[in-house]
């Protein structure tokens, strides 16, 4: 979020900031007073409207088991899932913009896997009776704040770099800006190609394996 798309929001969310020099009051600006990073973050935080902005997985929610087709067999929460190693299914969105850059998250600190890596534009979990095409579109939705016409590219099949997912891969375009939750996401960028290529071969822990497995594929096939 820029300087000027948070000045904006806490203006939206009625939240005054007054400043003045002690010695002859003199006004100055919100970017002068609060030039540190941490405090830019700590006030993003603050304007983060997401009930789960410091826990942004529930170990409760319920999301459906398969085999090794792909057949759903029974559900179980997340917890369970991860903890038992059991199949089940995921999306990743990969967003380029009009140069062919595709964009990265940096995902938070608080997530219970890969915390502080790099991923894929948005990723998640299919609701129990969700496909993939709607989970694509809500993840879309929920971690990047938009909407746009997506494409599938391909399924992966579940291997430990997975999680045991299923994945479902899809590409859309977008340019920014995005609006994504402060419990999800640090930070993101857009990339070109090359240079995520090489930034894998040479920092592989920098990335989330879920991602090097789709960005991968997504190379092979394009």
């Amino acid at each position: 979020t820029s300087i000027e798309q948070l000045a904006k929001t806490m203006v939206q969310f009625d939240l005054e900031f007054e400043a003045s020099i002690s010695s002859d009051n003199q006004s100055v600006t919100f970017a002068e007073v609060v030039n540190d990073v941490e405090q830019w973050i700590e006030l993003a935080r603050l304007l983060d409207e997401n009930p789960l902005r410091n826990i942004p997985q529930r170990d409760t929610e319920i999301f459906d088991v398969v085999d090794n087709n792909d057949n759903i067999i029974n559900q179980a929460d997340r917890g369970t899932i991860h903890k038992e190693d059991l199949l089940h299914r995921a999306v990743h969105v990969f967003v380029f913009n009009r140069f062919g850059k595709l964009f990265l998250q940096k995902r938070s600190l608080y997530k219970d896997s890969s915390p502080g890596l790099w991923d894929s534009s948005c990723s998640g979990h299919l609701d129990s009776g969700e496909n993939y095409e709607s989970a694509s579109e809500r993840e879309l939705k929920e971690e990047l704040g938009v909407k746009s016409r997506i494409e599938f590219i391909t399924k992966l099949m579940p291997s430990v770099n997975t999680g045991w997912e299923f994945i479902g891969l899809y590409s859309c375009s977008h340019n920014g800006p995005f609006n994504f939750p402060y419990s999800e996401i640090e930070t993101g960028g857009f990339f070109d190609l090359e240079t995520i290529s090489h930034w894998i071969k040479c920092r592989p822990e920098d990335f989330a394996p879920g991602f090097i497995e789709c960005f991968k594929v997504y190379k092979e096939i394009k």
